[in-house]
């Protein structure tokens, strides 16, 4: 006579190595298949290595769960926080026709006078008042007392007569820099619009173009657009999304006017700007400890199981 690792004797019941003998069906009678009752009641506190698809299905189960909740956080706000600016990034069920960020502020620029190839390299700069909102909400994208300023510079290419007073130009080169600033000390002057670290460096990708009256005379009023492209800046992977025309991460506007004033002799120009894009969460890093850490616990789980005496 024979018996196995669970008291089953072999020659009547063959048990099977891998599974509890506490899943055998309480209709079977012990003695009837040759199993003595105190062998069986000691062998059904015992555990055994569980099958590979047991494991497997451990740790499909644990990836599951991980899957839920991570869908369910996505369905809250995507706030980041990127140098103390924070923003939604999932904010475009507020602004659907603009993208998740929308940026708004005041502009200060040079004048070009034609003829004047001297003064076609127009600079410019001002503050970043609001973000995602109708009104200055600079203390909330900026709880910690910081702020976004940007000075940019472009070079004329081309003014075209439309008739009359207005005509259609066109300016290459614009680059665009976006400045962090640990306080809010913005008081209009080109210093203060570049004081601070490169939050986030753009580049159109073609002309800026546009069109107005008295162009080129000091005197400009009119508006201008262009497609822009990321290229640096400590917030720039959130915003290399390429979801714009042509692939183009973001889209720049702005109006202009005489501001009724000079420096070093230049007329200067002021007016508004925007900027839209669409953002991304760029640092997922807890969501994938979230999910490993379940698959951790699951396979923890199962590693308790093939102890013997666990319980």
């Amino acid at each position: 006579m024979s018996w196995n690792v669970i008291g089953c004797r072999t020659d009547y019941f063959p048990c099977h190595e891998y599974h509890e003998v506490s899943l055998i069906s309480p209709r079977l009678q012990p003695r009837k298949y040759g199993m003595d009752s105190a062998v069986l009641e000691k062998a059904q506190l015992r555990r055994f290595k569980p099958s590979r698809s047991f494991v497997m299905k451990k740790f499909l189960a644990g990836a599951a769960m991980a899957t839920a909740l991570l869908a369910s956080a996505g369905a809250h706000a995507a706030l980041v926080n990127v140098g103390g600016v924070v923003w939604d990034t999932e904010a475009a069920a507020i602004l659907p026709q603009e993208g998740d960020f929308l940026a708004h502020g005041g502009i200060y620029e040079t004048a070009f006078t034609l003829g004047d190839t001297s003064s076609y390299s127009v600079t410019g700069r001002g503050l970043i008042e609001r973000i995602n909102y109708t009104a200055t909400n600079l203390d909330s994208y900026c709880p910690s007392g910081c702020e976004l300023t940007y000075t940019f510079s472009m070079v004329l290419s081309s003014v075209t007569s439309l008739g009359g007073d207005t005509a259609a130009f066109s300016f290459s080169d614009l680059v665009i820099q976006v400045w962090l600033g640990s306080a809010a000390n913005y008081d209009g002057s080109v210093a203060s619009a570049s004081d601070g670290i490169l939050w986030l460096e753009l580049t159109a990708r073609d002309l800026l173009t546009g069109f107005g009256t008295g162009i080129g005379t000091g005197s400009d009023t009119g508006l201008g657009s262009a497609y822009l492209d990321v290229t640096g800046g400590l917030a720039a992977a959130y915003f290399d999304t390429n979801t714009k025309l042509g692939g183009t991460d973001m889209v720049f506007s702005s109006s202009f006017q005489p501001a009724g004033f000079s420096e070093n002799g230049v007329a200067i120009l002021t007016g508004t700007f925007d900027l839209k894009g669409d953002s991304v969460q760029a640092v997922p890093e807890p969501a994938s400890l979230a999910l490993v850490g379940l698959g951790l616990v699951g396979l923890a789980g199962v590693r308790r199981r093939r102890q013997p005496g666990a319980r």
